[in-house]
């Protein structure tokens, strides 16, 4: 069965120095894969981006094995310009230009005495520009909305009064995790058996183990209720 070997380079990808030890300056990573279907890897390729990937290249062999072998071969022999993620693992992108990507890979299949039919279009036109459009936008509305509830969670964990809420010393809460009934003792802490802790400090000391999260960090006006609803509830009503 018929099988393709492509180099392609995507517009949006972050620019990379390159690993090419005769070259200089940044480069557009690229990938070197294999498939049946170029176009449909493609499509599922550009789903997830805000642009399409650019085939910079495309040949087909006469068999899947010889595919396989010209792709591991390409792999191996450019393992030292191999892009890696944070964790480590390994990825199929190269921080090579795309020329010198496409010259290794016509290079190791003469080697190998691989006959390559050479595509300079296979077909396809990626997805319509209102997809593209579509999908950048989805992507900026979830980065505004993550933005939007980490500054408000700064805002909750850190600029929370009692005063804000109406609620005065000696009012009484409950710690929601374990069902504890604590007491105001000022402006910003509470007590409990003659000690006095800030919100976030009391979920850190009295967390049940269940309930704990790895970093123990709490934004603690999330875990008191009065009258049954939580002090960020009570708050926001306030401030609306």
């Amino acid at each position: 069965m018929e099988s393709f070997i492509y180099v392609i380079t995507n517009p949006c990808l972050v620019k990379v120095p390159t690993k090419v030890s005769s070259k200089s300056g940044l480069v557009e990573p690229v990938k070197i894969g294999r498939a049946r279907n170029v176009p449909k890897r493609l499509g599922t390729l550009n789903t997830s981006m805000t642009e399409n990937f650019v085939d910079r290249l495309v040949v087909k062999l006469e068999s899947e094995r010889d595919a396989i072998v010209l792709e591991n071969f390409v792999h191996e022999l450019m393992e030292p310009m191999r892009i890696y993620t944070s964790d480590g693992s390994s990825t199929e992108f190269y921080a090579v230009p795309y020329q010198y990507a496409i010259s290794e890979v016509k290079r190791i299949a003469k080697k190998l005495h691989f006959k390559l039919t050479e595509f300079h279009h296979m077909g396809y036109v990626g997805r319509s520009s209102a997809a593209i459009v579509r999908n950048h936008s989805a992507k900026k509305a979830e980065a505004k909305k993550a933005k939007q509830v980490k500054e408000e969670s700064k805002k909750i964990a850190s600029g929370f009064c009692f005063s804000m809420i109406g609620l005065k010393v000696g009012t009484k809460i409950k710690f929601i995790p374990s069902d504890l009934e604590v007491s105001v003792a000022d402006d910003k802490k509470i007590s409990y058996k003659g000690n006095e802790y800030s919100l976030s400090g009391f979920c850190k000391e009295f967390m049940p183990e269940d309930k704990r999260c790895k970093s123990n960090t709490y934004q603690g006006p999330k875990f008191f209720s009065y009258k049954g609803e939580t002090l960020v509830d009570i708050r926001k009503k306030h401030e609306e």
